[in-house]
């Protein structure tokens, strides 16, 4: 079903309360959703819906170790998911399993162990509830392990071996409510030198047979250039990047940040699309000086070859008119769409701000901006709450601190 039309039953109730809107909403601010070439589209113009902020963020608590149980330590938490039950439940990338903490945040157990058999983990990936049940991506054997909420192992399933290297490497997998594999790959592709990319999304049917592929757009990712008898590559500045996401919401979602939109496309193969406003941020010269000031210092410092291959790195940079819209965007449990706003690696290290992000409702209208709490690694959306990890630089202990998000202005209701 598309989740844009029964946007349409929203809108009408939106209209008849529109006497009562309140004076955080923006005056210019219009949604609609219409047909267009068989795709349903949702737009909005005149930008966002509401004034910022959007959101606030309550702390509710760090989740806590026990001095007394080595277990209990979290050595690189990734993936966090906030339960029905009040359960938090978080892979630790750095031991390769879960830790299950209780609503208060104190630690009850933990399953998995770094390894290749039934119940283990090579390398943690994504992690997600369905149907009451954990479902736990590898990342280096290609499967998906179904657990129950106790940390029973259920079944296994690995990645169809109807995907081929021609359709680039896996990058994610999920299985669907209906246990249908959903695989997203990265294939790489060299052209007069250079690298693109770009994703593909793919589902398969229980037994394996290909039901239906999504792609976005190829992006030049780096610029390849010869040096001497070498080759060396460059990031391109300011490049978006291909982006395929699963929901159990919308399906396939695709993007690059190249413009405000999103293309969807549902399980049942039925498409959609969202459009909104947002004024582009311009790449300015102060950009170009900066970045090629910032390859000036490092020149100066290297010597030979490094040196070389710097400079020509400083000559062969290509520069887009406008930033990406969004570095990456996630869907929460409720539907919400959160893309966070494009900064550079190096304006994130020196600025040291949380990220912008911008939100969608669930039937694609922009409503805000928001910026979540100052953080230090992993930012991850469950169920209403937010986990944010912070770092001691000192004594080098992270904490996995936990907000529950609320809604900052009338008439938005969030989970």
């Amino acid at each position: 079903m598309n989740r844009f039309t029964d946007g349409l039953v929203l809108l009408l109730l939106a209209c008849l309360s529109a006497c009562a809107m309140s004076d955080e909403r923006s005056s210019s601010h219009s949604f609609r959703i219409f047909e267009e070439d068989g795709v349903t589209i949702a737009e909005t113009t005149g930008g966002p819906k509401y004034q910022d902020p959007l959101f606030t963020f309550e702390e509710v608590l760090v989740l806590q170790e026990d001095p007394e149980n080595e277990d209990s330590m979290l050595y690189r938490p990734g993936m966090f998911l906030h339960g029905d039950d009040g359960r938090y439940y978080v892979t630790d990338h750095g031991a390769n399993r879960i830790a299950v903490y209780d609503e208060y945040g104190v630690y009850q157990f933990g399953f998995g162990q770094q390894g290749y058999g039934p119940g283990d983990f090579a390398s943690l990936g994504w992690l997600s509830l369905v149907n009451g049940e954990l479902h736990i991506y590898d990342m280096m054997v290609e499967r998906v392990s179904r657990f129950s909420l106790e940390g029973e192992l259920l079944e296994t399933v690995s990645a169809p071996l109807s995907v081929t290297p021609s359709s680039g490497y896996l990058f994610r997998m999920h299985l669907t409510p209906d246990n249908q594999p959903v695989m997203i790959t990265q294939q790489d592709d060299y052209r007069s030198g250079d690298l693109w990319q770009r994703r593909r999304g793919f589902l398969y049917s229980v037994e394996g047979d290909s039901l239906l592929t999504v792609q976005s757009d190829w992006i030049l990712g780096q610029k390849v250039y010869p040096v001497g008898d070498q080759f060396n590559s460059v990031n391109m500045p300011y490049s978006p990047s291909p982006h395929v996401y699963y929901s159990p919401h919308y399906g396939f979602i695709t993007g690059t940040g190249r413009e405000p939109v999103l293309d969807l496309c549902s399980l049942d193969g039925i498409r959609s699309q969202v459009r909104f406003d947002e004024e582009p941020v311009l790449v300015t010269a102060e950009d170009r000086r900066r970045t090629r000031a910032s390859y000036d210092e490092r020149i100066a410092e290297a010597e030979g070859a490094r040196r070389a291959m710097l400079m020509v790195e400083k000559d062969v940079l290509e520069w887009p008119d406008h930033r990406p819209f969004w570095r990456s965007f996630e869907v929460d449990d409720q539907g919400f769409i959160w893309l966070e706003v494009y900064r550079t690696f190096r304006e994130m290290q020196d600025e040291g701000m949380s990220p912008l992000f911008m939100v969608l409702s669930p039937e694609g209208e922009y409503l805000g901006r928001v910026r979540p709490p100052s953080y230090s690694g992993v930012k991850v959306f469950s169920n209403g709450y937010l986990m944010l990890i912070r770092y001691d630089a000192e004594t080098g202990e992270q904490f996995p601190m936990v907000f529950r998000i609320r809604p900052a202005v009338r008439g938005l209701r969030y989970p």
